[in-house]
């Protein structure tokens, strides 16, 4: 069942992942993302057509959870975490677009709607962005449109703002998926087609990425 997911956890011990076991605070989640510390979990869970936002913290445990939902009035998922407090998430508006939000206490606000990255008719979701917040990979899907189903590329336009991006452009080398993720050692692409998860070298990737960086700052 696509929408109720049982999160699992898996920790690195000298080099190596634990045997992941399930994390039994969270029960049944749709998606959700770990923040860069580790001590901050933001998950959708579905109820009722609703994708509520529940946020967990950890002290020595983690906490009740907190519905952002209920103290924020947005709904979402598919987050990626900029930081503790900042992150990128998709919210169900327009049907779906992508959006950066900032957490203040037990509250979430949205900062930044991304106009430049989102579409009217499509749905976009998903995001990645590289450490330097320089880009940005995410999925879009349109509806009988193959030329708008994949993964899109966008790059930051101006130093002194990094939300103003470029005209977002399909990475022709990937096939649709999501849940894009490039290791930090920028050697491996890994994704989701919906059964797997899939690692691909990105040699001839960062030859496409580069090629449409040119054409965007042309533009």
């Amino acid at each position: 069942d696509w929408e109720k997911q049982l999160p699992f956890l898996s920790t690195k011990w000298n080099g190596s992942y634990t045997l992941a076991e399930p994390l039994l605070a969270l029960d049944t989640i749709y998606n959700g993302a770990i923040s860069p510390s580790g001590n901050q979990i933001i998950c959708s869970v579905k109820k009722a057509n609703k994708q509520e936002i529940i946020l967990f913290k950890r002290a020595n445990n983690w906490s009740k959870p907190v519905n952002l939902t209920q103290t924020s009035n947005i709904q979402g998922g598919y987050f990626y975490w900029q930081n503790e407090e900042e992150l990128y998430f998709y919210i169900p508006e327009n049907n779906g677009d992508i959006v950066k939000g900032r957490l203040q206490g037990n509250r979430l606000f949205i900062t930044n709607r991304l106009a430049s990255l989102n579409t009217p008719n499509g749905t976009e979701f998903s995001t990645w962005l590289n450490e330097q917040n320089t880009m940005i990979i995410f999925t879009r899907y349109l509806e009988d449109d193959h030329t708008e189903q994949g993964f899109f590329v966008s790059f930051q336009l101006n130093q002194s703002d990094n939300d103003k991006w470029s005209k977002p452009q399909r990475l022709t080398s990937l096939p649709y998926g999501w849940n894009p993720y490039i290791t930090k050692d920028s050697k491996q692409f890994l994704y989701t087609d919906g059964q797997d998860i899939i690692s691909v070298p990105t040699k001839v990737l960062y030859l496409e990425i580069e090629q449409l960086k040119k054409i965007a700052k042309r533009k």
